[in-house]
């Protein structure tokens, strides 16, 4: 042709068409809620459970699909006791796996329970669909015990010298006497003399705070953790 003005122009277009990707936290089956029970652990004593997050191809999935991105993670509940690794997450193809870890941190004594909400969409292409997993961790942590405490009050005081001075000879079981032997003797004193004044809450304290060699490498972990609301693009990255 000889420009616009003639009419005889000739234009190839080429199309592609994606079907929309489907989140799932299993593979073989659609599946957009999970209740995960991490466990229970001693204070200052993280434990953790693997987790994975597909793009589903299996059986009823779509076979050709846009990449899976993840945009934004909502918390809810005892959040601050838990962590997600989701911070070296990639745009999945179909098909494509990323595992991560939910962890249990084990700063606080207690039962917790926390609802992560994570928001995925495929691409940001015209007709994109955002869709969400849910996922419920549960876990406890325990107290350390507190050696010498022998009357469970969260203090080793007096009143413990008073609890084994009345079972002294006897077959008693002290309550935090360290080894059960089967007997209340001498041993036991030099337990509670070991541990006078000391209490719970500062044991706590004590296995919490973070050593000054751990502050930078705890400062690099939270950069590698997805927070409220904050997005996930290609690119992400996440160096130890």
């Amino acid at each position: 042709g000889g420009g616009a003005a003639d009419a005889d122009d000739v234009i190839d277009l080429t199309y592609t068409v994606f079907e929309h990707p489907i989140a799932s936290l299993d593979e073989q089956t659609p599946v957009s809620s999970v209740t995960l029970d991490i466990g229970s652990t001693t204070l200052g004593m993280p434990i953790s459970a693997g987790l994975s997050l597909y793009s589903f191809s299996s059986v009823g999935g779509p076979t050709f699909a846009s990449l899976l991105e993840l945009d934004a993670v909502n918390a809810s509940g005892d959040a601050s006791a838990f962590r997600l690794s989701l911070g070296g997450f990639e745009p999945l193809a179909l098909g494509g796996e990323f595992a991560f870890e939910a962890m249990l941190l084990g700063d606080a004594a207690g039962e917790f329970a926390a609802t992560f909400e994570l928001i995925l969409s495929g691409e940001d292409l015209p007709g994109d669909q955002s869709q969400s997993l849910l996922l419920t961790l549960t876990g406890a942590v325990d107290p350390l015990p507190l050696l010498g405490d022998f009357n469970n009050d969260l203090a080793v005081d007096a009143a413990d010298y008073t609890a084994w001075r009345d079972a002294l000879g006897t077959a008693a079981t002290l309550n935090n006497n360290g080894v059960n032997d089967g007997i209340v003797d001498q041993q036991d004193y030099q337990l509670w003399r070991a541990h006078y004044g000391e209490s719970a809450a500062a044991l706590a304290l004590a296995v919490s705070a973070p050593s000054p060699g751990a502050l930078p490498m705890a400062c690099m972990a939270v950069g590698c953790v997805l927070g409220t609301g904050r997005r996930v693009k290609r690119q992400t990255r996440c160096r130890a």
